[in-house]
């Protein structure tokens, strides 16, 4: 985060800086956890049988795999479908627009450093009480980033230069889709905590996007930059529902397990 925060006050943050940065730091996080449990993982013998733990990985990570992917390409959706039907201009305003959602990147590393650990070792009868709080501070995120970047675009225009200070709209697009995506992957960090995964995981993640690419492509003018920023906030805010879908179903089935004692039974 300190390399990515330095690449933009020195004005040469970009994609490969980001994604070069992103790679350093899972690599230094991975190598972190190693060390710190490896004195607390027993390996299995040789020979054992290893069937159970083998089939709770696969149920863990397998439904995941298809909205992984589509996630990897849909990213860039937008730079793509401008390169196809805008102009030379518009791809140019993209690419830069995309500097500002960039910043953002900060936020949603968080997702796995700071939200996953602290709701993987919450107590079950607490869960849902921090699910309410920690969803409307994402909420709260949204409004007051996107009202920010709506009133003063002009500080967020001063990233991209003077050729770029007639974009205040575009930014705040850009600005709200970037909160509702990095509100999407923190929900989705709670669900991985919690092992909130389905067999059906990824259909209500990706079957609502796709209808959503259809629909634009089909009915909307995707030379406009503003429908196209329109495009973004509207797949952003479909990841969402889908991350809050699961996560409002894992809480349910996890619910059930709860002593009754906790829901005010006659033992209350």
């Amino acid at each position: 985060m300190t390399l990515i925060a330095a690449t933009y006050f020195l004005s040469i943050i970009s994609a490969p800086f980001v994604v070069a940065f992103n790679l350093l730091d899972e690599a230094i996080v991975g190598i972190g956890k190693y060390r710190l449990t490896r004195s607390r993982v027993l390996m299995p013998e040789k020979g054992a049988d290893i069937t159970l733990e083998r089939k709770e990985v696969l149920q863990q990570s397998l439904p995941r795999v298809p909205s992984l992917l589509f996630t990897a390409f849909s990213g860039q959706l937008v730079v793509f479908l401008m390169g196809i039907y805008g102009s030379k201009e518009g791809v140019a305003e993209v690419g830069a627009l995309t500097r500002i959602g960039m910043l953002f990147i900060l936020i949603s590393s968080s997702g796995g450093v700071l939200v996953a650990p602290y709701f993987a070792k919450s107590e079950q009868n607490t869960v849902l009480t921090k699910v309410l709080i920690f969803y409307a501070l994402n909420v709260l995120m949204i409004i007051g980033g996107s009202a920010f970047a709506y009133s003063f675009p002009t500080v967020l225009l001063l990233i991209l230069g003077d050729g770029y200070m007639h974009l205040g709209y575009e930014a705040f697009l850009v600005v709200l889709a970037a909160l509702i995506r990095v509100s999407s992957m923190l929900v989705f960090s709670v669900c991985n905590a919690r092992k909130y995964v389905f067999p059906w995981y990824s259909i209500p993640d990706v079957l609502p996007q796709l209808l959503i690419i259809l629909y634009w492509v089909c009915f909307m003018d995707l030379s406009s930059l503003i429908h196209l920023l329109y495009f973004a906030v509207t797949m952003s805010t479909s990841k969402l529902f889908s991350k809050t879908f699961i996560l409002i179903f894992g809480l349910k089935r996890e619910s059930r397990c709860l002593p009754v004692f906790y829901f005010g039974s006659g033992d209350f």
